[in-house]
């Protein structure tokens, strides 16, 4: 069987644990890199260890749907990785991981926290703000926009707040942020920094593992979190816990195998959880 694992700059560790620890004689691999250009690229280098992408690695895939459709299975590792299933839906093709539901859900973080709101599960308090034709918006629980300036959402926060991978503690420090995010993403989350203890789990089929140890509680949030989301397959939940209050961190619906001693708990090894993850995405 064809295997195509899709993968980026983030995702070089999971594509590269994941190639490792696959049954071979059951898969031949075919990896594909995307690289920071959109382009679609064969990788032909190592798999051993994970590190910068060389171009000598590398070669273009001039069609990307007839490689592609040549596939009898894919694994999308990409970051937001929602239009590459949309795709993979039109083609007929079979794919491993979240459906293109549960990526919209936890793409749109105003959506996501009415669904949390609903199931009793806290999100990280913070301001959702719209990036449109210039202009941006602050996005209210009913999805009406409030025309905002940079100045208004300065005004609008609690320092420090935390943006995507680092902290913003002024209104010099949002400038520039909000400058860098509009450039990828038209929809910004800027949330309350909150220094707490982070409670990471993996959830397969309705089974709750974790390298910490958790109590009954946060294994029946995790498992809410799972079912609310739509989710159909390995997932990875983050929590942060302050003063004995939980707050939804982050929610990775592409099977992630870059933190293996976290899947330990599972009492298989990485090749058998591994398997079973990928039938799951047979059709």
């Amino acid at each position: 069987m064809k295997l195509g694992i899709v993968f980026d700059d983030d995702a070089v560790l999971n594509a590269f644990n994941i190639i490792k620890y696959l049954n071979k004689k059951k898969y031949d691999v075919y990896p594909i890199y995307v690289g920071k250009d959109n382009e679609w690229y064969e990788y032909l280098g190592e798999t051993k260890k994970s590190g910068e992408i060389l171009a000598e690695n590398i070669k273009s895939i001039n069609n990307v749907f007839k490689y592609i459709k040549n596939m009898d299975l894919v694994l999308p590792l990409v970051t937001n990785s929602g239009n590459l299933i949309g795709l993979l839906n039109i083609l007929n093709i079979s794919y491993v991981g979240a459906s293109a539901l549960s990526n919209l859900i936890c793409n749109d973080k105003v959506y996501l926290a009415k669904i949390l709101r609903d199931i009793g599960v806290n999100l990280i308090p913070g301001v959702f703000i719209k990036y449109i034709n210039g202009v941006f918006y602050q996005v209210n629980f009913d999805y009406s926009l409030k025309e905002v300036t940079v100045l208004d959402i300065d005004g609008i926060l609690d320092y420090p707040v935390w943006l995507r991978d680092h902290i913003i503690n002024n209104q010099d420090e949002l400038n520039v942020s909000l400058y860098e995010e509009k450039q990828k993403n038209t929809n910004i989350y800027l949330e309350k920094y909150l220094a707490a203890e982070k409670i990471k789990c993996a959830v397969f089929n309705n089974q709750v593992v974790s390298k910490q140890k958790i109590d009954d509680n946060i294994k029946a949030i995790a498992l809410k979190v799972y079912h609310a989301i739509n989710a159909n397959n390995l997932i990875k939940v983050s929590f942060l816990k302050v003063d004995n209050k939980l707050y939804l961190d982050k929610i990775i619906v592409v099977p992630d195998f870059s933190d293996l001693e976290i899947l330990e708990g599972f009492d298989i090894s990485y090749s058998e959880l591994l398997d079973m993850v990928l039938e799951k995405g047979k059709k």
